[in-house]
């Protein structure tokens, strides 16, 4: 079946012109071409301590969405890894971040830039990291819209946003599981809404996305549960557990590996995660 469409207007004509090149920019952004893949393709940034390094390959891989979560101490790790790619990209390659819980501390990453012991000042690279806040889901939801343009700008490589299931929390509480066959709570299609905007940048702007989701430290909080609607958007899947003074990282989710294959990788028993050996040095 065919659709005609007669325009007789030279004013509906550039309208209708318009719109179709509007709508074809918008489909060939989800495109890429076979040499931009090629480029990105296995591309890396350290993480800044090695047990992740090992269970991913080198560390976060370009292209792709990763969610870090399962401890406390997440927003560490996180700052950790902030301020390797600070050194790994160099001077003339920016770092984005999205704090959804007040937790970056740019004291911390400075003190993670000095024990690297860097050739240049240690305050000068606090300056190619741009930190954005976000308070309400909808401010978030707001700053991932203008997302691919801002990291565009910036030429970042990698985003990280921290504090993103946190936000959620304290929004509202999380729902009791659904019954079979009951309507998807509008707070769990919120979460899923966020994380496919992150997979879709990371797909798009080929950067890689890290996302840290802590673990409530007080026992009066209900604990961080991953869902389906979150566990199906991101690429990665990551969680962190430390007991007995054991540090403890589980790859549950990777493209490269087949569906609920899992790896884990240890820490020596009774070493403390400030006594990690970290991947953190300067080109």
């Amino acid at each position: 079946m065919f659709l005609r469409v007669f325009v007789t207007s030279p004013i509906a004509h550039f309208h209708l012109s318009t719109q179709i090149s509007t709508t074809l920019r918008k489909i060939m952004t989800m495109f890429e071409t076979a040499l931009s893949m090629a480029q990105h393709h296995g591309t890396r940034c350290p993480t800044g301590v090695l047990l992740l390094d090992e269970l991913l390959g080198g560390g976060y891989e370009g292209g792709l969405s990763h969610l870090l979560y399962g401890s406390p101490d997440c927003t560490k790790l996180l700052q950790q890894s902030i301020a390797t790619a600070l050194l790994h990209y160099g001077p003339h390659r920016s770092v984005a971040v999205i704090d959804a819980n007040n937790g970056i501390r740019p004291d911390t990453i400075l003190n993670h830039l000095r024990a690297a012991s860097v050739p240049s000042p240690p305050d000068s690279h606090l300056q190619r990291l741009n930190v954005a806040r976000a308070f309400t889901t909808d401010q978030l939801l707001s700053l991932l819209n203008e997302a691919p343009d801002t990291i565009r700008e910036l030429h970042a490589p990698i985003l990280f946003v921290n504090g993103l299931m946190h936000l959620l929390q304290e929004e509202e509480d999380i729902p009791q599981p659904p019954a079979p066959g009951a309507p998807i709570d509008p707070r769990v299609f919120r979460r899923g809404q966020l994380a496919s905007h992150l997979k879709q940048l990371a797909f798009t702007q080929q950067v890689a996305v890290i996302v840290s989701a802590d673990a409530p430290k007080r026992a009066t909080k209900p604990p961080l549960r991953i869902g389906q609607a979150a566990r199906h958007r991101f690429h990665v899947l990551i969680q962190h557990t430390h007991q007995d003074l054991v540090e403890t990282f589980t790859l549950e989710k990777h493209p490269s590996r087949p569906w609920m294959q899992r790896s884990t990788v240890t820490s020596h028993p009774r070493r403390r995660l400030s006594s990690y050996q970290t991947t953190l040095f300067a080109e």
